[in-house]
């Protein structure tokens, strides 16, 4: 990635792997968006909701913080249903 123009550097996708921009987006999105909702295989295969959606997130900070912060809304929603 070449962030000062926040774009896919190709020589650094042709090596890694031929088509691997079209497997990304050709778009970078911020860490936290949401990108869209969960494929029809994981939804079949694993049981997820049909609506779940798929946040982008980048190194494992990230996705511990988002895991904390649903983890406390979840313990939330739960208190209010007592």
């Amino acid at each position: 990635m070449d962030i000062k123009h926040k774009t896919w550097w190709d020589e650094a996708l042709n090596t890694t792997a031929p088509g691997l921009e079209r497997k990304l987006g050709s778009e970078i999105v911020t860490s936290h968006s949401i990108i869209g909702s969960v494929s029809r295989y994981f939804s079949q295969r694993y049981g997820f909701d049909p609506s779940c959606l798929v946040v982008a997130f980048s190194g494992l900070a990230s996705l511990l913080t988002y895991c904390y912060l649903l983890t406390l809304f979840v313990l939330a929603l739960r208190g209010q249903s007592k």
